[in-house]
């Protein structure tokens, strides 16, 4: 979305995919800033595994991209003074708050996906010149999204069960963008919350992509202990992005306008 966004407004960018430039080998990620020179890096690198980073296996390889890989970056955009952006997520918070989360809220993971990403961020604050964007339910292009997921379900059955108990803030990539360029533009540092105005749960989320899909389907709700995923989930993680939206001075959305917009232009 990003490079999208880049191409389509004749924004000067390089981008790397991981044969270019693995974050996780400080050699190969000093060599390739070194030789782009840039103003400002945003890494757009995450291993996004969450139920997999309960094995041994798959929290190495967490800790390895989320956290090590971030500190590097940072180390590399040191180099060259550039600013870095790191996009975070609202699974650095636990159940303990049912209501918006602010930015001075305690941070408690529940899971070593969102431990990993909590280092990653305090690697990026400590930067004089690192942004910490922290979103959450992201979805766009590609397969490995919610939206997709869904629909795919969709297609075979007409009784779709969705969780009522599990409650953040759907947020397209295309709203993310936007914020994430405008901070950019603005020399933004420091960590602020990056997610539409209000929020939902799974199930009322689901409920909004069939009336605009068009969909006869039932939503069924159900809880998140039905699941049995292996990695432990917040039950409500929404994030209050008022202190963004007033640092950038632009329109954010509900997250209704927010999924309505992605339907209308997918």
């Amino acid at each position: 979305a990003l490079q999208q966004y880049c191409q389509q407004h004749s924004i000067n960018h390089t981008t790397c995919d991981k044969s270019q430039c693995d974050i996780t080998s400080i050699d190969s990620l000093t060599l390739v800033v070194s030789a782009i020179q840039p103003t400002q890096i945003i890494n757009c690198a995450a291993y996004i595994n969450i139920d997999f980073s309960v094995s041994e296996e798959g929290n190495a390889l967490n800790i390895l991209v989320n956290a090590e890989g971030q500190r590097n970056v940072i180390e590399a955009a040191k180099a060259v003074d550039a600013y870095v952006t790191y996009p975070s997520t609202d699974y650095v918070f636990d159940s303990s708050k049912q209501a918006p989360h602010t930015e001075e809220d305690p941070t408690n993971p529940l899971n070593n996906y969102g431990s990993a990403k909590l280092l990653g961020e305090q690697y990026t604050l400590a930067y004089d010149k690192g942004l910490v964007l922290r979103a959450s339910w992201l979805y766009g292009e590609g397969e490995n999204n919610f939206i997709y997921k869904f629909l795919q379900f969709a297609k075979k059955k007409d009784v779709l069960p969705c969780t009522s108990d599990e409650v953040s803030v759907p947020t397209s990539s295309a709203f993310l963008t936007d914020v994430i360029l405008t901070a950019a533009t603005k020399r933004l540092t420091g960590l602020y919350h990056a997610s539409p105005k209000g929020y939902a749960s799974r199930a009322d989320w689901a409920r909004k992509i069939i009336s605009l899909e068009g969909l006869h389907k039932t939503i069924t709700e159900c809880s998140i202990k039905d699941w049995g995923s292996p990695a432990e989930r917040s039950t409500f993680s929404a994030m209050d992005s008022s202190k963004l939206q007033n640092a950038l001075d632009i329109y954010f959305p509900t997250w209704e306008e927010d999924l309505e917009f992605y339907f209308k232009h997918r």
